[in-house]
């Protein structure tokens, strides 16, 4: 790995980014599921952070919020590489303590 790429503290998912432009828009997660054909609770696990974000559903976001599709596919992968190399330095951390 290179070392001068930063490692995050905690990966970011899509999902909350999903859900501050939401806000900012003012319309509830029920408005946007209804908009994008999918259930009030298949929304809120993506903005929870429960489910990955595909690119069916990034075309979706894309058609509802005028966001390019690639931008959220784009986001899901850096949160799945940050979530790799954040579990990458916490087991490096774990395996330095028990050589203590």
């Amino acid at each position: 790995m290179d070392k001068t790429q930063p490692i995050p503290y905690k990966a970011t998912h899509p999902g909350t980014l999903i859900s501050d432009e939401i806000k900012a828009r003012g319309i509830s997660q029920k408005e946007l599921a209804a908009e994008l054909g999918v259930l009030p609770t298949f929304l809120n696990e993506i903005l929870k952070g429960k489910r990955a974000l595909t690119a069916d559903f990034a075309i979706l976001l894309e058609k509802a919020l005028g966001v390019p599709a690639i931008y959220w596919m784009n986001f899901q992968t850096q949160f799945d590489v940050d979530r790799a190399r954040v579990k990458e330095k916490n087991i490096r951390k774990i395996s330095f303590i028990k050589n203590i």
